[in-house]
């Protein structure tokens, strides 16, 4: 049970602190990652927002507790060493950002798929924190197939995972949703150059026909020539 808790507890973590980041930033009056007119948050919109985004963590809350439940024999508590946990966390983390920008490109590319589903997300034009999770359920949970192809291939090459290299992924990918939707602060930028930044995001988010759907490596957009030149 202790990697279902362990699991649950970065999660909560995560969502309240982006909770009291929103808060903080609506309180601040701070603009939304947006850097446009009229982009200040309020706290009508992001009480009208909350119940969707409380779905989608209640969701992923669901998922986690019944996903490691069944599958808590393939991982161990054991802590393999810094390196191994850093390289395996950062193969997820590649493996779902790649899933993630051929499945952000579609919702945008497809006129279908973004006015039945994308487009929810594109209302927070200029997002708060924690509006990260402002989206369709069906674009979360698609979402999640890079992660979980990732995770399963590594329990399969080593017939058991230390479910560190899981907490120190989620906690990365949490915190980098955070910090992309809510300011144009980018403290970690000159030293991880490849690295999505909250500028690159809020370029997408101005100008959502254009590019700039890769989240967590800015790897993608180079090379399928999707970036947002800014001046266009």
């Amino acid at each position: 049970m202790i990697v279902v808790a362990g699991t649950v507890a970065i999660q909560l973590l995560t969502a309240a602190i982006g909770f009291f980041a929103c808060v903080w930033m609506i309180r601040r009056g701070e603009p939304g990652n947006g850097r446009a007119p009229g982009s200040t948050p309020t706290w009508a919109v992001f009480r009208a927002r909350l119940p969707l985004i409380g779905l989608n963590l209640a969701i992923m809350f669901v998922l986690s507790i019944v996903g490691f439940t069944f599958a808590v024999d393939r991982f161990t508590l054991a802590w393999p060493g810094a390196l191994p946990v850093a390289a395996s966390a950062l193969l997820i983390l590649a493996v779902e950002d790649a899933c993630f920008y051929a499945w952000h490109r579609a919702l945008h590319r497809n006129k279908t798929l973004y006015r039945r589903i994308h487009r929810i997300h594109h209302q927070a034009w200029a997002p708060l924190p924690l509006e990260y999770v402002y989206v369709h359920p069906v674009e979360m949970l698609v979402g999640g197939i890079g992660p979980f192809l990732a995770l399963a291939g590594l329990v399969l090459a080593n017939g058991v995972l230390s479910i560190w290299v899981f907490w120190v992924y989620l906690l990365v990918r949490q915190l980098h949703e955070l910090h992309i939707h809510a300011t144009t602060l980018e403290p970690l930028h000159p030293a991880l150059p490849l690295v999505g930044t909250p500028a690159d995001h809020a370029l997408h988010h101005a100008r959502p026909t254009l590019g700039q759907y890769a989240s967590i490596f800015r790897v993608w957009d180079r090379v399928f020539g999707t970036v947002i030149r800014v001046g266009r």
